[in-house]
């Protein structure tokens, strides 16, 4: 019994982990990034691709590590990200709830 309360617990601290993770990660790379890199220029869609480029590249780095699969699909996590906070017109509340379920899933299929 007391094995099976602690493995509860270790549960809800990875999906804490998640959930939490995600939500800072947004508001630290999507929120504070385009903050400052769209200050003037939102309307303009070139320099949008541009940095959603930038972005998606960057998360990739900041969480790729050393491994060219996990570079490449934390880019790819991060120009979807990138894109999904420009399409929603900058609300980081989408991109929060995007980048929860794409952790929380991780996590399940682990």
């Amino acid at each position: 019994m007391r094995k099976s309360i602690s493995n509860f617990k270790a549960l809800n601290e990875k999906e804490l982990g998640a959930v939490n993770g995600g939500i800072c990660e947004e508001l630290i790379i999507r929120g504070n990034f385009f903050s400052y890199a769209l200050a003037e220029r939102f309307d303009q869609p070139r320099y949008q691709l541009v940095t959603v480029i930038v972005n998606g590249v960057l998360f990739g780095l900041l969480r790729g590590g050393f491994s060219w699969g996990q570079l490449s699909y934390y880019t790819v996590m991060g120009l979807v990200l990138a894109a999904t906070y420009i399409l929603s017109g900058r609300d980081i509340r989408v991109n929060s709830v995007v980048h929860v379920t794409a952790n929380l899933s991780l996590m399940l299929m682990a």
